[in-house]
C-alpha cells in the first residue's frame, strides 16, 4: 500500500492506514464475472472464498462443507447433476 501524502480516509470507520484491519474486514469481494480457476477443485474454491471471507481459522472445515452441500443441492434443484 502507498503511503498517504497528505489528508485523510475513513472507510467504514475505520481510519486509513492506521486501522487497516478493520478495512480489510468491513470490504468484500465483489468480482463482475465468475472467477474460477480450472487448477482448482471445487473445494479448494470454496476453501479460498470462505478465507476470502475472513471464516474464523476453527470453522473453515466447516463454512467448506456446508458451501460445498449447498452447491450440490442447487445443481440438484436446477437439473444440473443427478
Amino acid at each position: 500500500m502507498l503511503e498517504p501524502t497528505s489528508g485523510s480516509a475513513v472507510i467504514n470507520g475505520f481510519e486509513v492506514p492506521t486501522q487497516m484491519e478493520g478495512v480489510y474486514q468491513s470490504m468484500g469481494f465483489c468480482p463482475q464475472h465468475d472467477i474460477l480457476w480450472e487448477e482448482l477443485t471445487v473445494r479448494e474454491h470454496l476453501t479460498f472464498y470462505t478465507r476470502l471471507k475472513f471464516a474464523p481459522t476453527d470453522q473453515e472445515e466447516a463454512f467448506v462443507v456446508r458451501l460445498h452441500w449447498l452447491a450440490r443441492t442447487w445443481l440438484v434443484v436446477v437439473g444440473r447433476v443427478d
